[in-house]
């Protein structure tokens, strides 16, 4: 009954690459790609915040549990986020810094190795990283269809949404962190899972203190993802997941454009070659193109995509070598 509505809608999402000009880009050196970027890493931060108003952190708490602390931080309106906190096994004069992101269902006990609920998806990635010498936080998200769909109808009135809100959470965690503890301003990542990927993409853009991200089963041939039925991959459109159609995303922001707008920092992508939420070959033709921002500046090997032989998941050794390999 909607068609002669969603059908153009859907037609006009899918010419996304028809009516993007050439990025303008300036390709002489780093320095001169980063200042080129500028005025779009704006708007996107435009598009991520919204109207979000400024908000004044009212109060924290550090609660420590077991070895790791338990960080709340309180805002004003009564905003409340929390994160978990743990320091590496091996002291340090400073820390390098992980944002370990949860993805849907997930939770940052998953990430720390405290809930063996997904443990074949996570992998404990967040304890493992504390293992090798990171300081490791895990903010918590809001983590189901129903709760994320309130929270952004909430927001949307407001002029912003949950995406706005959870990036905002993100990058004060990033700031309360980096003054509380020991840590390494000069090594600085996030690395997410699923949604938490998505959260790594979109939030690398925003803020330069971060230095590195890796994106694991999230990047994705954005409009085909979010409007094409398919039965090689789930498309959001069909689904419950309401809070993924960020407003603003497709006018000029697929997942290689915000890769460009984190370029040249290095950015690994994992997707696993039997994921059906990031089918390998959608996700291929997205990889080219974030690629060639990379390969044009002389720096390709700073952009890596880790195909695993996984299915929805983190590949911990690839990411841990890769964060080694840049941040050390």
């Amino acid at each position: 009954m909607c068609n002669n509505l969603q059908k153009p809608l859907q037609q006009m999402i899918l010419e996304y690459d028809q009516r993007q000009s050439e990025s303008g880009f300036d390709y002489s050196s780093a320095k001169a790609y980063q200042l080129s970027t500028s005025r779009k890493q704006a708007d996107w931060k435009s598009v991520l915040l919204g109207n979000l108003p400024a908000l004044k952190l009212l109060s924290h708490t550090i609660t420590p549990k077991n070895d790791l602390d338990e960080i709340t931080l309180c805002f004003e309106n009564g905003f409340t986020f929390r994160s978990l906190f743990k320091k590496p096994d091996k002291p340090a004069k400073s820390w390098p810094l992980v944002i370990c992101l949860h993805g849907m269902n997930g939770t940052p006990e998953m990430v720390m190795g405290l809930d063996a609920s997904l443990k074949h998806s996570y992998h404990d990635f967040g304890a493992k990283l504390t293992e090798n010498g990171f300081a490791v936080t895990a903010p918590e998200l809001v983590n189901n269809f129903h709760d994320r769909a309130i929270i952004n109808r909430l927001s949307l009135l407001l002029g912003f949404h949950i995406w706005s809100l959870e990036s905002f959470a993100i990058l004060e965690f990033i700031k309360f962190i980096t003054f509380e503890y020991n840590i390494d301003d000069n090594k600085i990542s996030l690395w997410g899972i699923s949604m938490g990927g998505g959260y790594t993409l979109y939030t690398l853009p925003v803020e330069q203190k971060i230095k590195l991200g890796i994106i694991s089963a999230w990047f994705n041939k954005r409009p085909e993802k979010m409007v094409v039925e398919n039965p090689n991959y789930s498309c959001f459109l069909s689904t419950e997941e309401e809070h993924a159609f960020l407003p603003g995303l497709l006018t000029q922001f697929s997942d290689a454009d915000l890769v460009s707008l984190a370029c040249p920092r290095p950015v690994q992508v994992q997707t696993g070659e039997k994921d059906n939420v990031a089918w390998p070959p959608l996700v291929k033709k997205e990889i080219e193109k974030a690629a060639a921002h990379y390969n044009r500046l002389g720096i390709k090997e700073k952009f890596d995509w880790c195909l695993h032989n996984g299915d929805h998941e983190i590949d911990f050794e690839n990411g841990l070598n890769f964060m080694n390999k840049w941040l050390f």
